[in-house]
């Protein structure tokens, strides 16, 4: 694809990414239109696997937090809860018959449960699913007139969205310097030995989810589907998948919009409640700047003064790097009064 995107006349040179699964293009001047390139494009990949078959299933799409898509998606399911807040405002007002809330229980089940969801994830991809299961249940929440859950899933739903648009303003402002180190033609993907363990929210979703299905088994046969999807609604945890995605979305939005940083897997940081050990590489603990680090056999104020005489004596420039005793304090410190 590369080689025949480089024949095209105004291409002055091309790289390929492997692990991101993208081709960077360069023009000596701007292209009138990208229509010949996107079918020289699609032409050569076409060819390309007419004659190599593929011997296993295609990797995923890797996400970029430039691609249009990701906020699209997340900018759906938004507009999906207004859609559904407008219904179930407009039908209380109007005073017409709600819709059976069994249905809405369902895919607030399907949301919070994480092994179901965990499914439609791998099948569809994350934001896909998200997508699929925030409009169906905007749809039925808004049918049966549920406006309180509308409203919590609004503000979820705004917030994840602002995470996205915050990064993807960062990718424009990274992007022109990222391209210059894009040639990486090759990839290396290992896959896990087994299904990544879940952390307490995903034990506690599964452990409520299953208390839930035998809850609502239990009552399906009382002929009451009310009181099936009240007990679905009562065992979905959406107090805890909700509280990890408002903390993940603040941090990423705000990691992009004010620290000037850049989150090529956003879904890292909902990974973050699971971790219970921290390796920290002592080589960014490096700086410049010599600091004390420890003060020996002494506590309490004396501690404390002995910290600020260092810290002092380093500043000026009188006390050189290593262990030290009072003496090689500088004489204009009291050191009588902390030893």
């Amino acid at each position: 694809m590369a080689a025949a995107i480089g024949q095209l006349a105004e291409v002055v040179g091309t790289e390929v990414n492997a692990p991101l699964q993208r081709i960077v293009v360069r023009f000596d001047s701007p292209p009138g239109s990208l229509e010949t390139l996107l079918l020289v494009a699609t032409h050569a990949e076409t060819d390309w696997w007419s004659r190599n078959p593929p011997t296993r299933e295609a990797p995923p799409r890797v996400a970029l937090p430039g691609d249009r898509g990701t906020v699209a998606l997340r900018a759906a399911s938004l507009g999906a809860d207004l859609a559904g807040l407008t219904i179930a405002t407009a039908g209380s007002a109007l005073g017409l018959a709600r819709g059976s809330a069994s249905a809405p229980a369902l895919t607030t089940f399907v949301d919070a449960q994480p092994r179901v969801r965990g499914a439609l994830e791998r099948h569809l991809g994350r934001e896909k699913a998200d997508t699929l299961i925030g409009c169906a249940n905007a749809l039925l929440q808004g049918v049966a007139g549920a406006t309180p859950a509308l409203v919590v899933d609004l503000v979820g739903r705004g917030m994840t969205t602002g995470e996205a648009h915050a990064n993807r303003l960062a990718w424009a402002t990274r992007e022109p310097a990222l391209a210059r180190y894009a040639e990486c033609p090759d990839v290396v993907r290992a896959a896990r030995p087994r299904l990544r363990p879940g952390g307490a929210v995903e034990r506690y979703g599964e452990l409520a989810g299953a208390g839930g299905l035998l809850a609502a088994s239990a009552l399906a046969a009382t002929g009451r589907p009310a009181l099936t999807g009240a007990a679905l609604l009562a065992a979905a945890p959406k107090a805890t998948r909700y509280a990890q995605e408002a903390f993940a979305s603040t941090v990423g939005r705000l990691l992009c919009s004010e620290e000037g940083g850049l989150l090529l897997r956003g879904e890292a940081l909902r990974l973050l409640g699971n971790v219970d050990s921290v390796v920290i590489d002592p080589r960014v603990l490096v700086t410049e700047v010599t600091t004390v680090t420890e003060v020996r056999d002494a506590a309490g104020p004396a501690r404390q003064k002995l910290w600020v005489a260092a810290t002092d004596d380093l500043a000026a420039g009188t006390l050189e790097p290593g262990w030290h005793g009072l003496d090689a304090l500088s004489p204009t410190r009291d050191t009588t009064t902390i030893a």
